[in-house]
């Protein structure tokens, strides 16, 4: 499939864990933005027993974007997550080389609430879309989603929403992003890592025509709903006055749908009831998509890494001196090779 003028892409990255997930998300991309073609790049075993589908939707495999080799590189060194970090920028990069005017990345545990047609203009002239995890000042020592010591280690804008557009300095920028990502995807926090996120923070002041998108609804998270007031208006549903248009439920399990994050607990659901009544259907919509039956499908490429019986913490501790040590050999490398 290749883009055509001012046609518009949505893609998503995903292990067969998340088959439901992703199913669910362009499920509802296909409801809010029929034109729209949909894209799931698989990172997993192409040979898997039963093959993935997803209606209408395109499944794409890493060894359409990247070398043999580089994939090996991937996997052996970065978790699941990390993988699918790493290959963000080059899903983004692949689908404009086909000719999209517009490519807009979804993580696949975020769900369309309304069409993206604000973002859609923004980006007619923008090189690249971002969305930061938060919209204005917070009071210290009132209760939200994340401290700022957290959002400071997460990094300043959220990469679960990037769009692009058809510009040269949007090339540029996924190419950077994705030499980065490559070498320095590991999700790390204390060591200044955090997967494709942090890199983000860079990239206004780098790249030119960079938009952020400072009002919330777009890509609306635990880290940035705790004290808004979500409201309905017939089909509409509007945070603090703005449409609601994507939700990003990290850490959502349709099956305590009562909860909207295993990672906090600051938003109670009994004082949203328009919130609560969208995870409850949001979970209704991952259970009938499979989720029960895909959330335990092993991932494909397990190295020393995924599968050690050794204890947590030891396992922690090896992991983290084993990854730094393979960052900076990778950067003394590319040091010296310049």
């Amino acid at each position: 499939m290749s883009g055509k003028p001012n046609s518009i892409a949505v893609a998503t990255v995903a292990t067969r864990s998340h088959i439901a997930l992703s199913r669910t998300l362009l499920g509802s991309v296909a409801k809010r933005m029929p034109s729209a073609a949909r894209f799931l790049l698989l990172v997993d075993s192409i040979e898997a027993t039963t093959p993935a589908h997803i209606e209408g939707a395109t499944i794409l495999h890493p060894s359409e974007i990247v070398t043999a080799s580089e994939f090996r590189s991937l996997t052996s060194r970065y978790t699941a997550p990390e993988v699918c970090f790493a290959l963000k920028p080059r899903i983004l990069l692949h689908l404009l080389t086909l000719g999209f005017e517009q490519v807009h990345y979804l993580d696949s545990d975020a769900w369309l609430i309304g069409p993206l047609d604000e973002a859609v203009e923004l980006l007619r002239s923008s090189s690249a879309l971002l969305t930061p995890h938060l919209y204005a000042r917070r009071t210290l020592g009132t209760s939200h989603a994340t401290s700022d010591l957290d959002l400071l280690m997460a990094g300043t804008f959220n990469a679960g929403y990037v769009a692009v557009s058809q510009r040269p300095e949007a090339s540029k920028f996924l190419h950077w992003w994705g030499d980065r990502t490559y070498r320095w995807g590991y999700n790390l926090p204390l060591l200044g890592m955090c997967g494709d996120q942090r890199w983000l923070d860079l990239v206004p002041r780098i790249f030119e025509g960079i938009e952020i998108w400072r009002i919330p609804g777009l890509n609306a998270g635990y880290w940035n709903l705790g004290g808004v007031h979500i409201e309905r208006e017939g089909d509409m549903v509007f945070v603090d006055g703005h449409a609601l248009l994507m939700l990003h439920l990290s850490g959502f399990d349709p099956q305590q749908p009562h909860r909207m994050s295993r990672f906090v607990n600051h938003v109670v659901l009994e004082a949203e009831p328009v919130l609560a009544g969208i995870l409850r259907e949001y979970a209704e919509t991952l259970l009938h998509n499979g989720y029960r039956e895909d959330r335990h499908a092993e991932y494909a490429h397990r190295s020393w890494l995924h599968g050690s019986s050794l204890p947590v913490r030891t396992l922690r501790a090896l992991s983290v001196l084993y990854r730094l040590k393979r960052a900076r050999k990778s950067e003394r490398s590319h040091t010296n090779a310049t």
